[in-house]
């Protein structure tokens, strides 16, 4: 009843969210753009900020990974925004700078979020994952503004390089190995709630098969592909306050009124 409820409860939020950015999108392209993305970065940085602030009581190796690589995948993606054609904010711009930037952005998340699975029981030094991250962060810009070593992933005319469509196959398959992983290991997740973690993954997965086919008929900054990793990374979200926030406290109200009963139970008074 509870799985119900949650399920229904997820379904109705992303099918409202649904209508807003589509209803945005097609009012305005850009309004509808941006206010995907800026969903999506907002939602990063909470990840971040969660998982940060209780990694030192939960000890939650996984949460912690996924809250830095959020960070570091978020603030690319930030960065891409500012990369729109005409800005004039960063020293590249255009669509091509645009899908370098967000591949490196799911490249960061999602191979994190294998790692993290499979390293979820081992433990680690905060400050030490957050310098990789920044180191990590740091040079995926200077692969691309500084020095480029970052291939190209789009062509005027031709669309898609061959390195950007083997590197999207690539990433499918590493959310293949992960949906694998937290199927096979539902019930070891510590600071993840099964479902919506499931349907995060899920939800990327479908991002990266928009923007592999979109482009022969959109532009490369597709709406649809930018729609799926907002709801991937609200999914993502949830997953990680029902397990780390909800679920505890529930525990908790549920313990108190046990000791509750069995005191006012007790045949004398403790006072």
């Amino acid at each position: 009843m509870i799985r119900e409820k949650e399920s229904a409860e997820l379904g109705l939020k992303i099918l409202g969210l649904s209508l807003l950015f589509y209803a945005l999108g097609e009012y305005n392209f850009l309004l509808g753009y941006v206010t995907v993305e800026g969903w999506s970065m907002v939602v990063a940085w909470s990840i971040y900020c969660f998982s940060t602030a209780s990694y030192s009581r939960s000890q939650n190796s996984m949460l912690l990974l996924l809250g830095y690589a959020y960070l570091a995948g978020g603030s690319l993606d930030f960065l891409r925004l500012l990369a729109w054609e005409g800005l004039g904010i960063l020293p590249l711009e255009g669509p091509l700078v645009m899908a370098q930037l967000r591949l490196a952005a799911r490249y960061v998340e999602i191979l994190s979020i294998l790692v993290a699975l499979l390293l979820r029981n081992r433990s680690f030094a905060s400050w030490k994952v957050g310098l990789f991250y920044g180191f990590l962060f740091l040079f995926s810009l200077g692969s691309i503004f500084l020095h480029p070593l970052f291939p190209a992933v789009l062509t005027p005319l031709e669309g898609m390089t061959p390195f950007g469509v083997y590197s999207e196959y690539l990433l499918m398959a590493a959310l293949g190995g992960g949906l694998g992983v937290v199927f096979l290991c539902r019930r070891e997740l510590r600071g993840v709630s099964f479902f919506p973690f499931g349907m995060a993954l899920v939800f990327t997965l479908l991002g990266e098969l928009c923007f592999l086919f979109c482009p022969r008929f959109f532009p490369s900054e597709n709406l649809i592909a930018s729609i799926f990793k907002g709801f991937s990374f609200y999914c993502l979200f949830r997953s990680v306050l029902m397990a780390g926030l909800f679920e505890p406290y529930e525990k908790m109200e549920k313990s108190r009124d046990a000791t509750f009963r069995l005191l006012h139970n007790l045949p004398v008074p403790l006072w």
